[in-house]
């Protein structure tokens, strides 16, 4: 049986998992900015560490949270997996959906749809809030790459 992550060493939060999530079968929802992803892939190969983990919702694969760093990763450093916070994208006690813009909104539905689709939001545009605690990996790049 294939199994698409590889479990941490970490208990789950209230249904958040943390996992090495292999990149390809990621899903977008929004457009990157190309200068803040090289930016972002700069910094991380200065620090030799991953630290920071992305949020993908566990049942579509859809980022959530974390573009950026997901597009460094992939297509500037070639790393093979990330970690990540799987989660109940439908559960609202653990994320909210908003937008960066004003008169404008957007609902979980629509995030979903987008990232299915490959028809993407514009960079910046969702806004998401997580109800649970974010903590850092500090996974150096060498375990990404295998």
């Amino acid at each position: 049986m294939y199994i698409d992550r590889i479990e941490l060493n970490v208990a789950d939060v209230k249904g958040v998992q943390l996992a090495m999530a292999p990149l390809h079968s990621r899903r977008p929802h929004e457009e990157i900015d190309p200068p803040h992803v090289t930016s972002l892939a700069k910094k991380i190969v200065l620090d030799d560490m991953f630290t920071t983990p992305i949020v993908v919702c566990r049942d579509s694969f859809v980022i959530l949270d974390g573009h950026h760093r997901f597009t460094a990763m992939r297509d500037l450093l070639k790393a093979r997996c990330i970690p990540a916070y799987l989660i109940d994208y439908q559960d609202n006690h653990l994320s909210q959906v908003g937008t960066w813009r004003e008169n404008d909104s957007i609902t979980k539905r629509d995030v979903s749809e987008a990232g299915l689709s490959g028809n993407l939001m514009a960079p910046k545009r969702s806004k998401h809030r997580f109800c649970f605690p974010r903590y850092l990996a500090s996974v150096p790049l060498m375990m990404l790459s295998k």
